[in-house]
This record gives C-alpha cells, structure tokens and sequence, in this order.
C-alpha cells in the first residue's frame, strides 16, 4: 500500500526507483513530503513499512538511497525530518528499526552513511537531534543500539566516524550531549559500552581520538563530563572499565 493523503507530495525525479516489494507499506500523511531525486532509489523490502506521519518530510538527494529490508520500520512521526543530502544513504538492514519520535530531526549531511545492520535499533527519544555532518560515518554493526533519549544531541562533526561494533551500546540519558568534533573518532569494539547518565557531556574535540576496545565500558554518572581535548585520546584496552 502506498497511502498518500491530502496535501503531500511524492515526487520522485528521473533515473529513480521507488520498489515496494509484498506486503510493504509507505503511508504518508496529511501535509506530508517524500522527496527522492535524480538517480535515488527508495527500496524497501518485504514486508516493511514507512510510516510518515503529518507535517514530516523525507528527503533524500541526488545519488542517495534509502534501503530499508526485510522486516525493518523507519517511523518518522509528526513535524519531524529526515534530511539525506547528495551521495548519501541510508541502509537499514532485516529486523531492525528507525523509530524518530515527534519534534525530532536526523539530518545526514552531503557523502555520508548511516548504515544500521541487521536486528539492531537507531530511536531517537522527545526533542532530541542526531546531525552528521559531512564525510562522517555512523557504523552500527549487528546487534547494537544507540538509545538517545529526550533533550540530548549526538553531534558528529566532519570527517568523524562513530562506530560501534557488534553487541555495543551508546545510551546517552536526559539532557546529556556527546559531541565529536571535526577530524575525531569514536570507535566502541565488541561488547562495549557507553553509558551516559543524565545532565553529563562528553565532548571529544578536533583530531582527538576515544577507543574503547572489546569488552570495555565507559559509564559517566549525573552531572558528569569527559572533555577530551584537541588531539587528545582516549584508549581504553581489552577488559579495561573508564
């Protein structure tokens, strides 16, 4: 089913693909925009479902894909945004979920990816914002989650790489804010986790490096800050707690 209701927009320009495979659904409310440009494609597999609720817009520039897989929801409720500039995708694999609530916004600035593996979760809580700037990468390997709840900010400025590996966590609480600067990486290995407790930072600045490897966690309690400076690291080794 592709429900387009009163007042909205699909507009999808040459060279581009819209494929809804069996049992999919795209329902696009009141006052609502999907906008997928020259030599896009949007492909949503099997029995999924893109539900964008009113006053939202999806759009996805030239060159730029949305693929979401078997059994997979990207949600976008009301007054929200999905913004995926030029020779940028999107790739939600089997099982897994983009869930971004009301009032909220992912923008994915121009040659970056939001790669989200299979059985893993992207929610984005109450006004809360993920914004990737350009050349960056957000990795979320099988099995992961980042979990961003209300009045937080996750951002990953230009050139910089969050990846989190398989089994991972990024849960980063009420009013907090992670905020990698230009030339930066947070790369979180196997088993690990970050936990961010309410009204804490970590704020990770230019060339500056965290590495936490296998089976390390970094748990920041309320009121809390890492800061780490510009080209600064933190390395946190096997079995290793910060």
């Amino acid at each position: 089913m592709i429900q387009n209701d009163a007042n909205n927009m699909i507009q999808n320009d040459v060279n581009s693909t819209i494929q809804i495979d069996a049992n999919s659904t795209i329902q696009n409310d009141a006052n609502s925009t999907i906008q997928n440009d020259a030599n896009s494609t949007i492909q949503n597999d099997a029995d999924n479902q893109v539900q964008n609720d009113a006053n939202n817009m999806i759009q996805n520039d030239v060159n730029s894909t949305i693929q979401n897989d078997a059994n997979s929801m990207i949600q976008n409720d009301t007054n929200n945004m999905i913004q995926n500039d030029a020779y940028n995708m999107i790739q939600n694999d089997v099982n897994s979920t983009i869930q971004n609530d009301g009032n909220r916004t992912i923008q994915n600035d121009a040659n970056n990816m939001i790669q989200n593996d299979a059985k893993n979760t992207i929610q984005i809580d109450a006004n809360s914002m993920i914004q990737i700037d350009a050349d960056s990468t957000i990795q979320i390997d099988a099995d992961s989650t980042i979990q961003n709840d209300a009045n937080n900010m996750i951002q990953n400025d230009a050139n910089s790489m969050i990846q989190i590996d398989v089994n991972s966590t990024i849960q980063n609480d009420a009013n907090n804010m992670i905020q990698n600067d230009a030339n930066s990486t947070i790369q979180i290995d196997a088993d690990s986790t970050i936990q961010n407790d309410a009204n804490s930072a970590i704020q990770n600045n230019v060339k500056s490096t965290i590495q936490n490897d296998a089976n390390s966690m970094i748990q920041n309690y309320a009121n809390n800050m890492i800061q780490n400076d510009a080209n600064s690291m933190i390395q946190n080794d096997v079995y290793g707690t910060i």
